[in-house]
């Protein structure tokens, strides 16, 4: 995932980002989405466990020094195969 500043259009490659999946109203632990440097671009990740069909959302902090946290969340309808 990449992450631009809404205003400006600029990649945001300082911050502290974490994330946590919500599925059928359990919800796990933020866990930290790793920076990492690919072709000249930081982007964040990490790996996280879909255990059971159906919809999730996650849930993004966004922390920058010297700006307020920002929270995003995405929907998701995971099938398995």
């Amino acid at each position: 995932m990449t992450l631009t500043d809404q205003e400006s259009g600029q990649r945001i490659e300082d911050a502290d980002v974490t994330a946590r999946l919500v599925h059928e109203r359990h919800a796990g632990s933020f866990r930290p989405l790793e920076p990492m440097d690919i072709a000249d671009t930081i982007i964040y990740g990490n790996f996280f466990r879909f255990p059971a069909e159906g919809g999730y959302s996650i849930q993004l902090r966004i922390n920058r020094a010297g700006e307020s946290i920002t929270e995003v969340e995405f929907r998701h309808q995971h099938v398995m195969e």
